[in-house]
């Protein structure tokens, strides 16, 4: 059996334990939002999405102007 000193035994633990609370944390916080996006409570946003669906409306409105 080979001694380790036990400063080295604590940090060790408490990475793994930090390490962990951040997992479940993780886990608790993905599952809350799913059950909000399947209760409606919550809408999903993509900017890059918004953001082309604006460029598409700005685009067909100076498009309609010009051609009036």
């Amino acid at each position: 059996m080979v001694a380790l000193p036990i400063p080295i035994i604590v940090s060790n633990f408490a990475e793994y334990y930090k390490d962990q609370m951040r997992r479940e944390k993780a886990v608790k916080r993905r599952e809350a939002l799913e059950l909000a996006k399947r209760s409606g409570s919550i809408v999903s946003f993509n900017p890059v999405n918004e953001y082309a669906l604006v460029v598409y409306l700005m685009t067909n409105i100076v498009s309609r102007r010009l051609t009036l």
